[in-house]
């Protein structure tokens, strides 16, 4: 069907299929079977195992399924991302996307145009900006470019602790973290100093499924050049049934220029296998007491699988709807509240953290259609605008004997394996309602296509015009035609956040909230225009282990020898003060020392030297040329267009004898005989010739800075 994997047909529209649907015609084969991860879903009968491969240029779909959205699972490996897509009606493409790099370099783009004739694009990992580059207007991609510094464990230390130290206590909600090996003195010291919880928890920069993560207590079982992340180990944790858990919080993020967000209704809450002890030194070790990831506690025996979704409250694995009735029993509604509104309001806080440099990416790839009003929501923000990117964030958040949540990670491509029934449950809703959030409509593409064109037509026949009408808000790329697109989209949370499955956290409608998150939001941006990048690295610079090295060298240096070194310095100026005693004494002795091999100083004849610049007549006691020495005219142009002073010659050979004089005093403090010395330099006679003979325009050429 058209290089994509369709839904089947009910049997009463069976004879209504396209004939040449069912043929395969030239540059074309069709498969049954075969392997990959369709294979599963295939056996299990949820689709035909049928795909489309197209030779040279892609051909269309037919002309029935011209208008159906596409969904391109290429570069996705979860069945359950399949599945909502087909619950929706949606056409799932599994063609990959081919680059070809030299027309990339030329700016053509891809090899093929019909390996871009889809509206969403869903991949496991994370995007290049030239990906993003790509997309078209009617596209969604559900990766925003630049989410590394959130997800990578130190981009989000370094993003919490630089607004932490301005708001202390608005981000109190992540431990205390050192990224190594950049804070490796710090974090030596904290840890050797013996206050407070003396547990630490390493964990490797880009890892995942707790790989790489251990407990120390000292120092010596850290390598200071790994990059890694060091946090205060939390020992205090909130029990469920004697044993540590954790809570995973699905956030979805549709636009970072300006930011919005919702939150999902449901998580997942993942528990540990072994009944939880305080950390020790005995232990340490035990990865199933201390470790909530489930990459770790699946493989003890005594974790239970979850058998039925109906039963959410039994097993290792259990939901969030089933945790907030097992806290508000446990624990009153207060309790549930409180932990509510925390977890709200962190998730906020963390994307403020680092929402200018995402905004920042986005618009350099992307240019954003934003309307010319406040949106008519009254988000009280920014202009909304029109985005092809969206998220789903994976928030790790642990919660403490006192209720309150802390953030230990953040996942931009959260699983989505369902390896129990209530996995599939929870992961399909969310994947299903964010692709109803996200707008996308049957007729996107033949709407983009045209504007396009209309934009085209007027820049060929308005010329100019189409700037000002962009600017006003009329024609096909101003505000009025993002308006439109604006209102559905607002129409369409509106419908699917009534459920109550997302809920919008942001822009708040709280009006006391909203005004601490823009100052937050001015706070963060300030810090990213004053150049946080520079900031840190010269901050990494300054506390690694070889530049601190480097400072007490030059500190012990410094208190070791000072009295050589101010001896020194007095020596120097004692030698500086003699030459200039002696050049003095030398020139009230012999004003005449630098003409003694030629005689006096002669008049200059001016019709020996045709180049230099003629005096102008001398009036009785109005200038003194000895004096008063002459201002040269002002430059004048010359037949190349240049401009350039006119040479005085003259100027330039008493310069040159009075600086000779002063060399030939300073030679004669040292024993030597100037004469000797400038027996071969002495030609100012033979230079003025040469001028003379070289130079009648009156300019002088490079081969006077030669000699």
């Amino acid at each position: 069907l058209g290089g994509m994997r369709a839904a089947p047909l009910p049997p009463d529209k069976m004879s209504a299929r396209p004939a040449s649907s069912a043929s395969s015609g030239s540059g074309t084969e069709l498969e049954r079977g075969g392997s990959g991860r369709s294979a599963g879903a295939a056996r299990a009968g949820q689709w035909p195992r049928i795909s489309r491969r197209t030779s040279g240029s892609a051909s269309a779909r037919p002309a029935g399924e011209a208008a159906a959205i596409v969904l391109n699972v290429s570069s996705c490996k979860y069945e359950v991302v399949r599945r909502a897509a087909r619950g929706l009606h949606w056409m799932v493409d599994e063609e990959e996307i081919e680059f070809d790099l030299e027309e990339v370099a030329a700016g053509m783009g891809v090899s093929s145009a019909a390996n871009e004739d889809w509206n969403v694009f869903w991949t496991d990992t994370s995007v290049s900006p030239l990906r993003v580059m790509r997309l078209k207007r009617f596209q969604k991609l559900n990766h925003f470019p630049g989410m590394h510094h959130l997800a990578r464990k130190g981009g989000l230390g370094n993003s919490l602790t630089r607004l932490a130290r301005r708001f202390p206590a608005a981000f109190d909600f992540f431990p205390p973290t050192w990224v190594l090996p950049a804070q490796w003195n710090e974090f030596k010291e904290q840890i050797d100093s013996g206050k407070g919880n003396r547990t630490f928890i390493i964990k490797p920069d880009a890892s995942c499924q707790g790989k790489g993560i251990f407990l120390t207590r000292t120092h010596e079982n850290v390598n200071p050049t790994e990059n890694q992340v060091a946090q205060r180990y939390l020992h205090k944790p909130l029990l469920i049934e004697g044993k540590k858990f954790d809570v995973r919080i699905y956030v979805l993020v549709t636009n970072v220029n300006p930011l919005r967000m919702f939150l999902f209704e449901d998580g997942l809450v993942r528990i540990c296998t072994e009944d939880y002890v305080e950390p020790k030194g005995r232990n340490l070790g035990q990865s199933c007491v201390h470790l909530t990831n489930y990459a770790i506690n699946k493989n003890n025996d005594k974790f239970v699988f979850n058998e039925a979704s109906e039963a959410s409250g039994v097993g290792n694995k259990r939901s969030l709807k089933w945790f907030w009735a097992w806290l508000k029993e446990s624990h009153g509604q207060e309790a549930v509240a409180g932990l509510r509104d925390g977890v709200r309001d962190m998730a906020i806080k963390t994307l403020i953290s680092v929402q200018p440099v995402l905004a920042h990416t986005y618009r350099s790839c992307i240019k954003t259609a934003r309307a010319p009003t406040q949106s008519k929501a009254g988000d009280g923000v920014q202009p909304q605008s029109l985005s092809n990117c969206f998220e789903i964030l994976g928030f790790d958040v642990l919660v403490d004997r006192k209720f309150k949540p802390w953030l230990i990670e953040v996942n931009h491509s959260p699983s989505f394996a369902c390896d129990t029934p209530l996995d599939e449950s929870i992961k399909l809703r969310l994947i299903t309602k964010t692709m109803q959030i996200l707008n996308v409509g049957t007729a996107d593409r033949r709407r983009a296509k045209q504007r396009a064109k209309q934009a085209a037509q007027l820049r060929l026949y308005a010329g100019k015009q189409l700037k000002s009408d962009a600017e006003s808000g009329d024609g096909p790329t101003g505000g009025k035609a993002v308006v439109d697109d604006l209102a559905r989209l607002a129409r369409c949370e509106a419908k699917h956040t009534a459920d109550e499955s997302f809920e919008r956290i942001f822009p708040c409608a709280d009006s006391v909230r909203a005004g601490e998150y823009r100052e937050l939001l001015a706070e963060a941006s300030r810090l990213f225009a004053s150049g946080p990048a520079v900031s840190r690295r010269n901050a990494q610079r300054a506390s690694s282990p070889r530049s601190v090295l480097r400072e007490k060298a030059r500190q012990l240096e410094a208190q070791e020898e000072p009295d050589a070194k101010q001896q020194q310095l007095k020596g120097r100026q004692r030698r500086n003060a003699e030459l200039a005693r002696c050049q003095h004494e030398q020139v009230q002795e012999h004003p005449d020392s630098a003409d003694s091999e030629h005689g006096p100083e002669q008049p200059s004849d001016r019709s020996r030297y045709p180049g230099s610049r003629p005096r102008e007549e001398e009036s009785a006691g109005k200038r003194d040329e000895v004096a008063r020495p002459r201002v040269p005219r002002r430059a004048t142009k010359s037949t190349s267009g240049s401009s350039m002073p006119r040479f005085d010659l003259e100027k330039f050979r008493q310069r040159g004898l009075q600086r000779r004089a002063a060399f030939n005093a300073y030679l004669a403090t040292r024993g030597v005989i100037g004469g000797q010395v400038f027996a071969g330099m002495a030609v100012d006679e033979d230079l003025e010739l040469a001028l003379g003979a070289q130079h009648g325009s009156g300019r002088p050429s490079n081969s006077l800075f030669v000699v």
